[in-house]
């Protein structure tokens, strides 16, 4: 595994991992078995994320890019793609949860068909973030996706890039008190300041 972060990490080797084909050569070998291109981003993919299982409220979301994978050999499993608005999709997810979840060629991964990270290494590092948010004292959310008339807001409340969970589709900032995330022009704005401190920090960004 490698480009991600400590934080991304931990939070790695605390989730569930199922049974899958990580192995390259036969993932190399089952896509050839599939006449699919052996595309580098969906190969490493496939070795350092199939097999992972994330939540989505309840429904658990099994990723990987072979399906019907059970990790044994030879493998009968096969790759699922679709071509929407002129983008080859591959299907990297399974689950009742009623959402696709694809990656095209260049690893940019998708959900229902839109955008959302550069790789799924951002994902990851997006997944970690929140969950040390959800365990670190007294952060609450104070605006959710969010449209804000107020410009470098990063700079105005003192924050830092947390440049390993951003691309061009979503920036992380954070300093002690507030992590914020902003994707196009909407904001969400997670803080642990009450009272005093709060009051000028919703007075600063205008709420």
């Amino acid at each position: 595994m490698n480009k991600l972060s400590e934080r991304a990490r931990t939070f790695l080797n605390k989730q569930t991992r199922v049974s899958s084909t990580t192995d390259r050569q036969k993932v190399i070998e089952c896509f050839n078995d599939n006449d699919i291109p052996c595309y580098e981003p969906l190969i490493r993919f496939q070795e350092e994320y199939s097999g992972y299982c994330f939540s989505a409220g309840t429904e658990p979301i099994f990723f990987g890019l072979l399906q019907g994978d059970s990790g044994s050999y030879p493998n009968t499993a096969f790759i699922e793609e679709q071509i929407i608005r002129n983008t080859t999709h591959f299907k990297c997810a399974t689950s009742e949860y009623q959402m696709t979840f694809t990656l095209d060629k260049f690893g940019n991964y998708y959900e229902d068909y839109e955008i959302v990270a550069t790789s799924f290494d951002k994902t990851i590092e997006d997944l970690a973030l929140w969950d040390e948010i959800r365990n670190s004292d007294n952060f609450k959310i104070l605006i959710r996706d969010q449209k804000l008339e107020v410009e470098k807001i990063n700079e105005i409340l003192d924050l830092v890039i947390i440049s390993e969970a951003s691309d061009i589709y979503t920036s992380w900032f954070k300093n002690e008190f507030i992590y914020m995330i902003q994707k196009s022009n909407m904001i969400t704005i997670i803080t642990n300041l009450t009272g005093k401190e709060l009051e000028i920090l919703q007075k600063k960004i205008g709420i």
